[in-house]
């Protein structure tokens, strides 16, 4: 009996429990399905969710795997267009090619060409001390002029002590980018100013000016005796002229017999002061020139010379005559090289060991003027004086020299030349040289053919 009533009891508090449990009524079983189903929605977001964030992770990461060669290729494209415009602004917008190398050339050469590697040929001693007080110098507004001397150097000397083989004045147009040249014959008989700038007696040919005192001095007879303004030079050897014509490919020119006799005759002193090598010319007609051949057709004054129009010159004349023609060749190897080609050679001579180029022009304005030239037109080249007459020996102390036809005459005409100015009047200095060298060697007006057919009319 006993053990029976334990097991009811044990029945009876099961039923208890679970009818506890259980709902009882309908509401609370409805209130128990929805309780169930809203767990069951919770466990199948919490398992989308789950596996959502599985995708996205693996799409974040599909994305930055792509990210990088999608921006390369946009990156590229976008240097294609600007390529593109670039090219069609340069090829039909007037003047845009040369406003692009003017205002954005400059900049972009500083990170090629460094400042102190320009030091190597910079001239910093030169300062202010090239003076010319007698000329009005707004008459020069819108040039730059330069002076370039070509010295028979033959041991490293870079100044005074040597005499200055080639004197070319250089007159670049800023507004339009024209540059024309007139080489000074090295015979001209002109008065020669003290070192310092100022007034002398002395009377010789152009190039000692060099050899006495130097460039400064040489700018100084320049400017003196032809009223300019020069306040710059550049000064190369014949082992840069021979460098810079090798770096460009040579040059291609149409020899005589007797011009091919005298390139052999110069090189072997010219591969003895250069200390470059080369060859005899084996053949007249028309032949590649290398460096140093080039540089002996430059320095040839015993043949005459007919340049492209038919016109002849002999002596020192001749000499200058080719001096012109193959700076002319090299502007034209010059303009097709590329900007690539040129600044491997201006990165060269910057930072070259041997000092064969020297200029008083500043980093700046070098590097400004530059992308100039990689566009600039080459105008007409002349010699000056453009009328003259060789005077007797005894006359000259001796030396066989060139009289200016007349000084005030062709100082006229070289400033109608340089800069345009048609109705330059010299100055005081200019006219009174004038009459002493008419008085010393004759050196009388003579008139360029346009000039004395106006006359006649």
């Amino acid at each position: 009996m006993g053990r029976y009533d334990d097991e009811l009891d044990l029945d009876l508090s099961l039923y208890d429990s679970v009818k506890e449990r259980r709902p009882s009524s309908n509401s609370e079983r409805s209130k128990d399905r929805e309780r169930s189903r809203d767990r069951k929605h919770n466990r199948d977001r919490d398992r989308n969710r789950d596996r959502n964030r599985g995708r996205d992770h693996k799409k974040r990461k599909r994305k930055r795997k792509k990210r990088w060669p999608r921006v390369l290729f946009t990156f590229v494209v976008f240097l294609f267009a600007v390529a593109v415009c670039l090219w069609a602004v340069i090829k039909y917008v007037p003047g845009s090619k040369k406003y692009l190398l003017t205002h954005c050339g400059g900049p972009l050469l500083r990170l090629v060409l460094d400042e102190d590697t320009y030091k190597n040929i910079y001239d910093d001693t030169f300062g202010d001390s090239v003076v010319n007080d007698g000329i009005d110098k707004s008459k020069f507004k819108g040039f730059y002029t330069v002076a370039l001397f070509g010295i028979d150097a033959r041991d490293d000397k870079m100044d005074a002590g040597v005499n200055s083989d080639s004197i070319i004045i250089v007159s670049i147009n800023q507004d339009t980018g024209k540059v024309v040249m007139s080489s000074i014959y090295r015979d001209t008989w002109l008065n020669i100013p003290n070192d310092d700038g100022s007034s002398s007696k002395r009377f010789r040919k152009i190039n000692s000016a060099f050899c006495s005192g130097g460039v400064k001095a040489a700018i100084n007879t320049l400017n003196t005796n032809l009223d300019l303004n020069i306040s710059d030079y550049v000064t190369i050897n014949f082992e840069g002229l021979a460098t810079i014509i090798d770096k460009l490919g040579g040059i291609d020119i149409n020899i005589t017999e007797d011009e091919k006799y005298y390139i052999n005759y110069y090189m072997d002193e010219n591969m003895a002061v250069t200390g470059i090598k080369s060859s005899k010319v084996t053949k007249s007609g028309n032949v590649h020139l290398d460096g140093l051949q080039a540089t002996a057709f430059c320095r040839i004054r015993y043949c005459s010379f007919t340049d492209s129009s038919g016109k002849k010159y002999t002596d020192d004349l001749g000499r200058t005559a080719r001096q012109r023609y193959v700076l002319s060749l090299l502007v034209d190897k010059a303009k097709s090289a590329g900007v690539k080609k040129l600044l491997s050679i201006a990165e060269e001579i910057f930072s070259g060991d041997t000092d064969f180029i020297k200029t008083s022009i500043e980093y700046d304005l070098m590097m400004d003027m530059i992308p100039t030239f990689i566009d600039f037109e080459l105008g007409e080249t002349r010699g000056f004086p453009f009328t003259y007459d060789f005077p007797d020996k005894s006359l000259t102390n001796g030396e066989s020299a060139i009289a200016v036809g007349g000084l005030s005459y062709n100082v006229s005409k070289l400033h109608m030349f340089l800069y345009g100015d048609s109705a330059y009047v010299p100055s005081n200095h200019v006219q009174g040289l004038d009459t002493k060298l008419k008085d010393m060697i004759g050196a009388n007006d003579i008139l360029l053919p346009e000039d004395k057919e106006q006359n006649l009319q």
